[in-house]
């Protein structure tokens, strides 16, 4: 397949601001609320999507989705100890989208960002533009892998896809594995998840969202990146799904789609169990896994969806091990995973225990922050929590005992 790919170069500005708008919060008086280190504006209107908070060297890097300080949706370079907004970045190559959940990742100091139509990777450095890419016609999902950025094109009206990738550092793209459909299904490349085999290989697996006009499926495809072979496709699963990403662990494959949870094993792609969440217990909410995450602890499969539920199964089995309600609606981003506990926004802030699901914050302290958006970036040594509700960005301290 040949792959065409448009180089285009131009000066670019570096934005210095030097009026930020943020504001150290004085202590609560009271422990009722979770202590703000600071909170700084990420829009000049009520509201804006923006991309998880990236902590890199002594920024918190951000995104906003509206004009800002008199700049079309830009990049923003926060100092993360006080929350001073030192640069904005909005020199981009086409007119930037909302960038959030896998339409951003970066890989030391690269930030690479995607839509239907290009790549834009930023230096974070320099914070200047590092590269662009032209690639039409293709999914808006990208995933950054030990110095590589991985994305997914389609073509042939939609009858073939391929994954390809560059290195974060420059553009050079090659194709690592191409595919075209023999049946009446389309193809929809996306979902990829990174792990090892038992033997260390290098292994690759993701969602192919095939679809046609009267029915869904997802296949499951795992690829060995060492030994450069597609090691096989799992055609089991008659469903449709969203893009929650796919994880590797303990030689098996594990993933959501639509109302079910799954697990294949890594060597030879059989489906090892299958389970139908509704059918488990009756949610609050449908359950379709186009939003939420799933977190892989021990021997336990951590899942929380569209619903308000909790639900943790036995990841050799998928026997279920607790259903628990009362967590939430409208879960952004993916979780967080820090010293034994789970971090993410649904309807206010969450943190809970990865083992248990005990609720380790309470009610107040659930709601101070609203509706959180986007993932949670923890930083270990301060022990501090970055993240935005769409009007503000957040420092906030990790509780001592958490």
């Amino acid at each position: 397949m040949g792959l065409k790919t448009l180089i285009l170069v131009c000066p670019f500005i570096l934005l210095t601001i030097s009026c930020g708008k943020s504001q150290e919060i004085p202590n609560s008086p009271s422990d009722n609320f979770l202590k703000v280190i600071w909170e700084t504006p990420i829009t000049d209107l009520g509201f804006t999507t923006a991309m998880s908070p990236i902590l890199f060297n002594e920024y918190v890097v951000t995104s906003t989705s509206d004009t800002f300080q008199g700049h079309h949706n830009p990049i923003l370079f926060l100092d993360s100890s006080t929350g001073q907004v030192e640069h904005l970045f909005s020199n981009y190559q086409r007119n930037p989208v909302p960038y959030y959940e896998e339409k951003v990742c970066a890989f030391e100091q690269y930030l690479l960002l995607r839509d239907r139509k290009s790549i834009q990777c930023l230096n974070m450095e320099s914070k200047q533009l590092q590269w662009y890419s032209d690639l039409k016609d293709s999914g808006p999902w990208i995933y950054a892998h030990q110095g590589y950025v991985y994305t997914s094109i389609d073509y042939n009206n939609y009858e073939s896809a391929a994954i390809i990738r560059s290195p974060v550092s420059s553009e050079n793209w090659d194709t690592v594995f191409a595919f075209t459909i023999n049946d009446d299904y389309l193809t929809d490349f996306g979902a990829i998840g990174f792990g090892e085999a038992g033997n260390g290989d290098q292994i690759m697996v993701w969602k192919n969202r095939s679809w046609k006009s009267t029915s869904p499926r997802t296949d499951i495809f795992a690829y060995n990146l060492s030994a450069d072979t597609l090691m096989w496709r799992n055609t089991d699963l008659e469903v449709n799904s969203g893009i929650i990403p796919l994880k590797i662990k303990d030689d098996k494959v594990f993933g959501l789609v639509n109302s079910h949870a799954f697990a294949m094993d890594l060597q030879n792609g059989r489906t090892l169990w299958l389970k139908n969440l509704r059918e488990l217990f009756t949610p609050t909410l449908d359950i379709s896994f186009f939003s939420g995450d799933f977190y892989l602890e021990d021997d336990l499969m951590i899942i929380k969806g569209d619903s308000d539920e909790l639900v943790t199964l036995y990841a050799a089995s998928g026997l279920q091990k607790s259903i628990l309600q009362d967590y939430g609606y409208n879960f952004s981003g993916r979780f967080s995973y820090f010293e034994g506990k789970l971090f993410f926004g649904s309807d206010g802030l969450r943190i809970i225990n990865a083992y248990t699901g005990e609720n380790l914050i309470n009610e107040r302290q659930r709601e101070q922050f609203g509706n959180i958006k986007e993932a949670i970036e923890i930083d270990p040594l301060r022990r501090v929590m970055y993240f935005n509700d769409g009007r503000f960005n957040y420092c906030v301290k990790i509780p001592e005992g958490i």
